[in-house]
């Protein structure tokens, strides 16, 4: 049996249940204590990568993956001398890098088996989660209950935003791959996509920042798209503006987010004027009020960590809310910057909000000549897969600029492993290295 063979189930089963369950699964936990799903599959993996890790192949040396080092060493270090002073909460707090371990076994299982298991694995399970999403919305909306045992979270709590980022990564698997290797026929992928694009719509109207990381995801999906793929972005675009033109002309209004957000087309229009323009739509609604607050949070850790902490930040651990007087917008308590970047910065400074764009900056470069090294060898799939990683990575990281999305285990656990298949498809790029055969 596969070494990978354990820690791959599980890694699946994981990013699956944080898919479809989002927070109400990641508060699955043991009875009685902080042990959370999130960390049993972590300590399945870290015991797979200490006895399995080929850490002296010297194929494995790159500038990425040195900066990842780097990066998690540091934040480690601004983790650990807190762990005495808050306990739990640094921990809670230092999901944001810790799931950063999750790249190294990816990266290792696409060196390994290649990427067929991963597509085939992702083709089974998206269509049952592009028919879920918009179920998903609504439940998160109208029930509070069930709970999930021995917490106050509810089984049915949903962040649209999340879901809006993996299905414009959906999208992407949908019309890059082929049939034959999505396992996704024609008549399966127009009502998906259809499905899809309208849930974007109707999920832009409750969050402006997952509907423009939509907007970045699938335009990046564009850009590198071929002439017969562009014709996605059509079925897309006719799909939003159908339901626009609906809720126009017969001015329909359903009020069911629980934000003061009816689902119209006037609301629509008022959130992408509100991301350019947020006094356009002063009076609308509580657009003006959430921009508020947060660029004043903003302004404040701007301002103490340039002050008294500007290289190293305030570690992992101190409640950001706290410390600035901020509860947010309906919210008990706020840990973070509602920013995932500016938390960085504000927990580790100039030297770990550094460290975390040069990450992501190689990262990108490194992809793009990557798929083009994979295209040039005849790995089309491989070069495909790696647009949608790419596009996947984009939504996260301009959602995180609006929502502390990757704070959080269901949104942490997917962006680390897409980090880690970008940095098993840039090996495969190599033209030393024989791609294992798709299948």
């Amino acid at each position: 049996m596969s070494p990978t063979r354990i820690p791959a189930v599980v890694l699946g089963v994981l990013l699956a249940g944080y898919m479809l369950g989002d927070k109400g699964f990641a508060y699955l936990h043991l009875p009685g204590t902080p042990i959370f799903v999130g960390e049993m599959a972590l300590t399945v993996i870290a015991v797979y990568l200490i006895g399995f890790y080929p850490i002296n192949d010297d194929r494995l040396r790159s500038p990425v993956r040195l900066i990842l080092v780097v990066f998690l060493l540091y934040s480690a270090a601004r983790t650990l001398p807190y762990l005495g002073q808050y306990g739990i909460d640094a921990l809670r707090d230092a999901s944001q890098w810790y799931y950063g371990i999750l790249a190294f076994f990816v990266a290792d299982f696409v060196r390994r088996r290649g990427i067929g298991p991963i597509v085939g694995w992702f083709g089974k399970i998206l269509p049952w989660f592009v028919l879920w999403a918009p179920i998903s919305l609504i439940l998160s909306q109208v029930l509070s209950a069930p709970l999930v045992p021995d917490s106050d979270v509810p089984i049915a709590a949903h962040r649209g935003s999340n879901t809006s980022v993996l299905l414009t990564a959906g999208l992407g698997f949908m019309w890059m791959l082929d049939e034959r290797v999505s396992g996704i026929n024609r008549r399966q992928r127009a009502v998906l996509t259809a499905v899809s694009g309208l849930f974007l719509v109707v999920a832009g109207i409750q969050n402006r920042g997952g509907l423009l990381a939509a907007i970045a995801g699938l335009g990046l999906l564009y850009w590198y798209a071929r002439s017969e793929q562009r014709h996605f972005v059509g079925i897309i675009c006719t799909v939003v503006f159908i339901v626009a033109l609906i809720f126009s002309v017969i001015d329909m209004r359903v009020s069911l987010f629980s934000n003061q957000r009816d689902i119209s087309a006037e609301q629509l229009v008022e959130n992408l004027v509100s991301v350019v323009n947020p006094d356009a739509v002063e009076t609308s609604g509580d657009l003006a009020g959430n921009s508020s607050w947060r660029l004043d949070l903003w302004g404040e850790i701007l301002r103490d960590v340039n002050l008294n902490s500007p290289v190293l930040g305030k570690g992992y651990g101190i409640s950001l809310g706290d410390e600035y007087g901020f509860e947010g917008a309906g919210e008990t308590e706020l840990r973070s910057a509602h920013n995932s970047h500016m938390t960085i910065f504000a927990r580790s400074g100039y030297l770990g909000a550094g460290l975390w764009l040069l990450m992501w900056a190689v990262w990108f470069i490194a992809m793009m000549r990557s798929r083009l090294a994979l295209a040039a060898r005849g790995l089309e799939v491989e070069a495909a897969v790696a647009v949608v990683a790419m596009a996947c990575a984009l939504a996260v990281l301009v959602n995180a600029v609006f929502d502390p999305s990757i704070e959080g285990p269901p949104v942490s656990a997917w962006i680390w492993s897409v980090f880690g298949l970008g940095l098993g498809l840039m090996l495969l790029s190599r033209p030393d290295r024989t791609a294992p055969e798709f299948r």
